[in-house]
């Protein structure tokens, strides 16, 4: 890993996001780190705008600055950052916040985005939990959500929830992911007693042949009486890793509006950082 991209809107879980991208930067092996700060046009009756471009530049430039200015102080506090860890600050007024840090992180080159939540319920949790679920939802570029207040901690045990049936694809991609990182995988396995054991078998068989011991599968028969994210959470904090990793389905827009709930209250009621790959 090499470039962390960090969106900042001066928000406290946003700051916190920032800071625990710049603490967990040594771990990672991160030399780099964007902080992004889309700055949205103002417009005056939905047609002119408020501010003038040369306005706009100055005060994007501005900014910048202060920003800038906040990510050198962090860096100095931080004990644990890359050392000589280079920061770059990237401030754009453009339409549409999600699309354009997306775009951003990509043009960066970034390895991986860090966001925070706000761990917010009910309404707040839809209107303030929509950037980083709709980041989540359209990005290629992993992304960690940091819980509000959450510091810093070396990840030695991380957690993903797998119904096995891509097991040998998700574990490869985890692996390429953690690089040089030495941590152990915990794969949590939500089992129903109606579910067939072909994927189970697969999955044992391919531990076996590999002798790991930094990965271990752990198997929990659950009942349908229960919902699937509360017992999700229920191991999690059982077991108590460093970090949930979460492999989701992409959905098209229609299901999005049904399923997206899910990643808002993972996200909401998770106390720990939660890592969102794709395959």
């Amino acid at each position: 890993m090499k470039i962390i991209f960090v969106p900042y809107d001066f928000s406290l879980p946003s700051k916190n996001a920032l800071r625990y991208a710049i603490d967990a930067s040594g771990q990672l092996h991160a030399s780099q780190i964007v902080v992004f700060h889309h700055n949205p046009q103002v417009y005056t009756n939905g047609e002119f705008p408020v501010l003038y471009m040369d306005n706009l530049g100055k005060i994007n430039e501005d900014l910048r600055a202060h920003i800038a200015n906040e990510v050198v102080e962090l860096i100095d506090k931080s004990t644990t950052c890359f050392p000589g860890l280079d920061a770059q600050v990237v401030v754009v007024t453009e339409s549409g916040t999600v699309l354009s840090i997306i775009q951003h992180a990509e043009k960066s080159d970034a390895d991986l985005i860090v966001m925070g939540s706000h761990g917010k319920s009910g309404f707040e949790k839809l209107v303030f939990g929509s950037i980083t679920a709709a980041v989540i939802d359209d990005s290629e570029i992993p992304v960690l959500v940091i819980p509000p207040h959450f510091q810093f901690v070396k990840l030695e045990k991380i957690m993903y929830a797998s119904s096995l049936s891509h097991f040998q694809v998700e574990l490869h991609r985890l692996r390429k992911f953690l690089g040089r990182l030495s941590v152990k995988v915990l794969v949590l396995h939500l089992k129903y007693s109606f579910n067939g054991n072909e994927h189970l078998a697969q999955a044992r068989h391919l531990l076996s042949e590999e002798k790991s011991p930094k990965v271990e599968l752990l198997v929990v028969d659950i009942s349908p009486e229960f919902r699937l994210v509360d017992q999700l959470l229920e191991n999690f904090k059982k077991e108590d890793p460093d970090c949930l990793v979460m492999f989701p389905t992409r959905y098209e827009w229609f299901e999005k509006l049904f399923m997206s709930s899910k990643t808002l209250e993972i996200m909401s009621r998770l106390k720990k950082p939660m890592l969102v790959l794709y395959t």
